[in-house]
């Protein structure tokens, strides 16, 4: 993992991601978790977690065993995120603190974190920097990709779009959730459903995430297709993120209102998936075999196993995009095996075969 993180941290391009995070914080563990700080700091939240009027009320961190599923919703005003290192029991808090703010607070640590995180430890981000996250997320594949090899973005998306980071598939499953019910193994080039362009999908995920809570970020959004930069105005795309509530009466849809009120109301917080979303694209100069052309409309996958969860794709994506280039991220410093965990806890290890 050192040799990792020094060569990350010592490559040319980091000093341009560096300055959008806390410096406290692992740069690795920060690219998982930016997508919810980006979300809150919108002024969206997860309809799962407990929430106080009072912002800066937090659960004490005593709970050492957060592979039980449980414990997700156990911690007020705050989402629980895990490290991307599989080996390193590090697991974060993010959640809304007085005037706007957003906190991350580790809530577990230990094992071989070379950021020494530990619990209680807290950092604050002030909300006039609330895209620095978004940022973040969007340049951190690059980097890392030129950090670990010689090959510029654009020959590794290709390579990924042809299938050379192999296959993901669910290692181990420590509590099965809607995506996973088995270990069956999804092909790097079937992780999204049809018209979603991969790089695409990862580069607006933030967005997304703060879509599907009802976060205030603009639903258009005028973006550059990484990788595709050709010429003026190559790549240039303009994408709407569109909420839409599942067919249902006004009698049925006050019951479900009522009946998500009173499990709120009573400790039990459930997420809530009486909703589609949608990425349409409205504008776009992106040349090439993207498939997200002009007018085409990617389904983000809210409950369907046959393709990756939006968050665990966003969260293996920097990885997937290694594999492709032929780099494993062996975090223990050996050549074995690839394995990257979502962002839930108590969710699913993967390994990326290729």
């Amino acid at each position: 993992m050192s040799a990792y993180l020094s060569r990350l941290t010592d490559s040319p391009g980091f000093g341009r991601i560096n300055g959008l995070k806390p410096d406290s914080l692992c740069p690795y563990l920060y690219y998982t978790i930016a997508p919810y700080i980006y979300t809150i700091a919108n002024g969206g939240w997860f309809s799962w977690v407990k929430r106080a009027r009072n912002p800066e009320t937090r659960s004490p961190a005593i709970i050492t065993n957060y592979r039980l599923k449980k414990n997700n919703g156990r911690f007020v005003n705050e989402v629980v995120v895990r490290c991307p290192n599989p080996r390193v029991p590090v697991i974060a808090g993010i959640g809304p603190w007085t005037g706007g703010a957003v906190s991350v607070r580790i809530l577990h640590g230990g094992g071989d974190c070379l950021y020494r995180h530990s619990p209680g430890q807290q950092v604050f981000l002030d909300s006039e920097n609330g895209r620095q996250p978004l940022a973040y997320s969007r340049q951190f594949p690059e980097v890392l990709l030129r950090s670990l090899t010689d090959l510029p973005l654009k020959t590794a998306m290709t390579l990924f779009d042809q299938g050379h980071a192999g296959s993901i598939t669910p290692a181990e499953i420590i509590s099965p959730c809607r995506f996973h019910h088995g270990k069956t193994p999804h092909d790097s080039r079937r992780l999204l459903p049809d018209n979603c362009c991969p790089h695409v999908f990862q580069h607006v995920y933030p967005d997304v995430l703060a879509a599907m809570v009802d976060a205030g970020s603009d639903p258009l959004l005028a973006i550059q297709h990484p990788g595709r930069n050709d010429g003026e105005n190559g790549g240039k795309m303009t994408v709407e993120i569109k909420k839409m509530q599942g067919r249902r009466n006004r009698t049925a849809g006050r019951l479900v209102d009522g009946l998500y009120a009173l499990s709120r109301f009573l400790g039990h917080p459930r997420e809530r998936l009486d909703y589609r979303l949608e990425i349409r694209v409205a504008a776009s100069k992106a040349a090439g075999e993207c498939p997200m052309k002009i007018g085409a409309v990617c389904a983000v996958n809210l409950n369907n196993s046959d393709f990756l969860c939006p968050a665990s794709f966003h969260a293996a994506y920097p990885y997937l995009l290694l594999a492709a280039a032929g780099e494993k991220m062996a975090w223990d410093g050996s050549r074995g095996d690839n394995r990257i965990p979502c962002p839930d806890c108590a969710g699913v290890i993967y390994m990326v075969k290729n």
